[in-house]
């Protein structure tokens, strides 16, 4: 009984903490742990989350008020991203008339522009993770609202392919900063809706943004050009935000920094600062690619990897759809509404996709993910062989389009809410969430940006004979309006549903993969580590909302009938059974025990002579 005593006396008990680190969102701040509350009570360095910041409190999240604020500031940016990114396909057709190109030189501007965004999304997603996210968003809406601007006054190709360029690697900012703040302010559960709010956002802005601009786009409007207009218009729009973006405060909390990390926020020793730029840039340099090689070691990260590379294809050759619409001999206003109406079916489709997600989700955690995302691909598919293919090429059948295009939307747009994002934020580290969204956000990008409409453009001109005309569509002769309709919806076709094929099967690996993947991110996200000695702790592993080590996540109290997840462990450690659920006591060769912690392959352990385990 004496080792039973001395063996429980080595595990201290828990015991309340206000030694936490630093978790704020600004460079340079210390103090309190805004994602944990106002401390923690541990088993030494195992440090679980308090309840709240006070004393009978429970707060792990900002206030309501605060996150809605924050939220509707980042659908605002959403809106006038994917106001901006459908300035460039609301207007080919006032360019190839003002400015003569043709549908390759269309595309350029599109590959230019998604390639550069793809480029350097992986670099805001390295300042989004290391600097003030709203420092970041607020310089990256106003860099892209001047170049917005400049982008208006171009008047040749190779002007505006360079504004193109820098104007996507602006518009990067927006994707990793809004995804790796949406999964910090939301739970696991919460997720699939909140995505889905941000992609209704982006698709609000883009049904305006379409809207607006195609219907004045072969205008004057006080002698200048509309399209011309609505360039500027957004980009004022989108300086505004950025200076509001600045001047408001918003609920951006961070896990903490784990052990070793040099951002912003951690705290730095006062010799730290003499060691140079260049080394904190290597070490910069190392850790991404640390990140990179963990994570492509699972197979669920490859596998969404390889859906978007196929999956945003059929997205970025839809710029094409407008231009299709004025052939076949709908106004300006009237293509601008039925490519509104896929805009709106999108948006919508996003959020329902979102709940579908998370419905699924919690029927199977493991499966219904996958299965959202390949029932959304199963009724994309026909839908646009309705449109493209089915439908009579006639203005008379304007509601027909109208409604298929809405269905579309409706239909194809669930897989980013109710899949792609959540099985993402499952399987990636809370540290590291920002730069892995932006490194997909670059692979899928890139893909979309030379395989999306470039392959449209080449269809069309090459394959199906597509002829470049400066005249307006009710003035050119019949045969060569009928002939681009068919050269562009042939062309529209192939780029869209055989890309969606791949799509579906890529999903159904999804089913093999997913569930260990994420079972073993939970393990390795957060390593608990177990003191049985009397020194303190030196670092401490700090449990996310929804860990599994957390027993917030399962239970915020204990009854009398129903012990919490962290006391049954407490019990089993302090009767010394062998097994204690996340801690196994061991015995190596040479007679020494030692505890060892289950998570993450890299365990830590405490040694203890023979002598304990006698009597």
């Amino acid at each position: 009984m004496a080792a039973r005593k001395d063996e429980r006396s080595a595990v201290p008990m828990p015991s309340v903490t206000s030694d936490s680190s630093t978790d704020t969102d600004e460079p340079g701040t210390t103090g309190h742990n805004p994602s944990l509350g106002g401390g923690g009570f541990g088993l030494a360095g195992l440090v679980w989350p308090a309840p709240g910041g006070k004393p009978g409190g429970k707060s792990k999240q900002a206030p309501p008020s605060t996150r809605r604020k924050t939220q509707n500031i980042l659908n605002v940016a959403c809106a006038l991203d994917g106001a901006d990114m459908q300035l460039l396909p609301s207007t080919f057709r006032a360019l190839e008339r003002e400015l003569h190109l043709r549908p390759q030189h269309l595309s350029q501007l599109s590959l230019y522009q998604s390639l550069f965004q793809s480029l350097s999304a992986p670099v805001w997603g390295y300042l989004a993770d290391r600097y003030s996210r709203q420092t970041v968003l607020s310089y990256g809406c106003i860099l892209w609202g001047v170049i917005t601007i400049v982008l208006a006054a171009s008047t040749t190709l190779w002007e505006m392919v360079v504004l193109r360029a820098l104007n996507g690697i602006a518009l990067a900012s927006v994707g990793p900063l809004s995804q790796s703040m949406i999964a910090d302010l939301f739970g696991v559960e919460e997720r699939g809706g909140a995505f889905g709010w941000v992609q209704l956002s982006q698709n609000v802005g883009a049904i305006v943004g379409g809207v607006a601009t195609t219907s004045v786009s072969q205008m004057y409007i006080l002698g200048v050009s509309g399209w011309r207009v609505g360039f500027m218009v957004v980009g004022l729009m989108s300086i505004g935000l950025g200076v509001f973006v600045s001047m408001s405060y918003l609920s951006l909390p961070r896990h903490a920094p784990t052990k070793g990390d040099d951002s912003p926020t951690a705290s730095k020793s006062p010799s730290e600062g003499g060691q140079g730029v260049r080394a904190k840039v290597v070490r910069g340099m190392l850790r991404e690619v640390r990140k990179i090689r963990l994570i492509a070691r699972k197979p669920t990260f490859w596998g969404v990897v390889m859906q978007g590379i196929f999956g945003g294809i059929p997205w970025n050759a839809m710029a094409f759809f407008t231009m299709w619409f004025q052939y076949v001999g709908f106004a300006d206003y009237q293509a601008a509404i039925v490519w509104a109406a896929l805009q709106a079916g999108g948006g919508l489709g996003g959020l329902l996709g979102g709940y579908v997600g998370d419905s699924l989700a919690r029927w199977n955690e493991n499966l219904g993910r996958p299965l959202a995302a390949q029932l959304s691909v199963a009724l994309g598919i026909p839908v646009t062989a309705l449109i493209l293919q089915i439908i009579p090429r006639s203005p008379d059948w304007y509601v027909a389009f109208l409604i298929g295009m809405f269905l579309l939307g409706l239909v194809a747009a669930w897989c980013p809410a109710a899949t792609n994002r959540p099985i993402l934020t499952d399987i990636v580290d809370p540290a590291d969430r920002a730069t892995i969204f932006a490194w997909l956000l670059a692979i899928e990008g890139a893909a979309a940006a030379v395989f999306g409409a470039p392959s449209v453009a080449i269809l069309a001109e090459v394959f199906f004979g597509y002829k470049m005309s400066t005249l307006d569509v009710k003035t050119m002769s019949e045969e060569t309006r009928i002939h681009n309709v068919n050269a562009l919806a042939n062309s529209l076709t192939l780029s869209m549903m055989l890309p969606w094929s791949i799509c579906f099967f890529i999903y159904g690996s999804l089913h093999f993969t997913y569930r260990h993947d994420r079972l073993r991110a939970n393990k390795e996200a957060y390593t608990p580590v177990i003191r049985t000695d009397d020194t303190a702790p030196s670092d401490k592993t700090f449990l996310t909302e929804e860990s599994p080590l957390n027993p917030d996540r399962h239970s915020s109290t204990s009854s009398a009938d129903e012990q919490s997840p962290r006391q049954k462990m407490l019990d089993r450690m302090e009767s010394g059974s062998g097994d204690v659920g996340p801690v196994a006591a061991e015995r190596d060769g040479d007679g020494h025990g030692h505890q060892r912690a289950l998570f993450g392959g890299k365990s830590r352990e405490r040694r203890s002579s023979p002598q304990d385990s006698k009597g």
